[in-house]
């Protein structure tokens, strides 16, 4: 009963002191509430980015084991730099990222720093490791 009373008195005490102070309480809240989201997209969107690049690296390398080019057959080293091109045409430089071909299978890993990200939680950076595979004619990508 006394906590309603307490309560009821808050309310019928001045509006426009109220109102001011929920306006300044409520404002930055809102700002910093719609920083995360966009900021949270943002990181979103660059993994997404980096996911299909990999995904569609692999797939072009895969696509190039036992190919043959002037009647021989494609070395690892080959492919391996034909996937870093392709690679690197997607991604730019501010992603740190590596490609490894060895007996018929593909590996790739990026990884990404946030530099201009709001750092809440420590969620500022992101690895995506991938590998592929030929299997009896059919591509096996796992991985991220």
């Amino acid at each position: 009963m006394i906590i309603v009373l307490i309560v009821r008195g808050l309310f019928i005490m001045n509006n426009k002191g109220q109102t001011l102070v929920l306006f300044v309480v409520l404002i930055p809240v809102l700002f910093i509430g719609i920083l995360l989201f966009a900021n949270y997209g943002k990181m979103a969107n660059e993994k997404n980015k980096v996911k299909s690049s990999v995904i569609y690296s692999i797939r072009y390398g895969l696509n190039l084991i036992g190919k043959t080019e002037d009647d021989r057959v494609l070395s690892d080293l080959e492919i391996e730099e034909r996937v870093s091109y392709i690679l690197n045409q997607n991604l730019d430089s501010k992603y740190n990222k590596s490609v490894k071909v060895s007996n018929g299978e593909i590996y790739i890993s990026v990884d990404y720093k946030f530099s201009d990200s709001i750092n809440i939680g420590g969620i500022n950076s992101f690895t995506c490791s991938m590998s592929g595979k030929v299997v009896e004619d059919n591509f096996y990508i796992e991985g991220c």
